[in-house]
C-alpha cells in the first residue's frame, strides 16, 4: 500500500512538472515573455516576516524600476541580472504582495550578466 501511494504521488509531481516546463518552453517558442535587465541598487525587505522583498533596478538605458520578486530568488546588490516574466499583467485587488502571490507563475527566472565592480 505504501509504494503504490509512493508511485502515485511520484506520477502527480512529475506531470506537475512536465506542465511547468511546457508552459516555460512555449512562452520561449512564442517569444510569450517579457525582459527586464538592469544592475540591482537596493533590496528591501529582507527580513524572514513575509514571502516576497523588492528590488530596485538600474536599466542600461538609466532608467530605474522595482521589482517584486519571492525571496527564494538570491540577487545581490551591484550585480547585473536579467529577469524573465509572463507578459500578462493582472492586477486583481490592487496590492501588489497579494496580486504577486496570485500570479504565480508569471516570474520565469533570472540570469546573471555580470558581476558588479
Amino acid at each position: 500500500m505504501e509504494s503504490l501511494r509512493y508511485v502515485l504521488w511520484s506520477v502527480i509531481i512529475s506531470m506537475i512538472v512536465l506542465i511547468q516546463a511546457l508552459r516555460v518552453l512555449q512562452a520561449g517558442l512564442l517569444g510569450n515573455y517579457e525582459v527586464v535587465e538592469g544592475t540591482v541598487l537596493e533590496i528591501y525587505g529582507k527580513l524572514p516576516l513575509g514571502k516576497f522583498y523588492k528590488v530596485k533596478i538600474r536599466s542600461p538605458d538609466g532608467g530605474e524600476t522595482t521589482l517584486l520578486l519571492e525571496k527564494s530568488v538570491p540577487v545581490e546588490k551591484g550585480v547585473r541580472y536579467r529577469f524573465y516574466f509572463n507578459c500578462r499583467k493582472e492586477a486583481l485587488s490592487g496590492i501588489e504582495t497579494v496580486d504577486a502571490a496570485w500570479n504565480l507563475g508569471s516570474f520565469y527566472g533570472f540570469e546573471q550578466v555580470e558581476k558588479g565592480r
